[in-house]
């Protein structure tokens, strides 16, 4: 749930052999990830079908963020 610049990038790190890496970056047009969630629900409301990601799957991500939070500030592993 953000907007990214222009673009939006990251590195796949590959590891070859023991000592060698290979550094690839890739390169995506940024897009307003709200906009498209929007789009989706609306889809799904006039459509009448689910949403995507399903409604479960932003519980599931709200628990993985608590987890995170707990971890963080009691220095420990927490399991979910």
């Amino acid at each position: 749930m953000w907007i990214p610049d222009e673009k939006a990038a990251f590195q796949v790190v590959r590891q070859n052999g023991d000592f060698g890496q290979t550094i690839e970056e890739i390169e995506t047009p940024g897009e307003n990830q709200m906009v498209h969630m929007l789009d989706d629900f609306s889809s799904a409301v006039f459509g009448g079908h689910e949403c995507y990601p399903n409604p479960d799957e932003a519980v599931r991500t709200a628990k993985v963020l608590d987890a995170l939070a707990k971890s963080a500030k009691e220095g420990r592993e927490v399991t979910l």
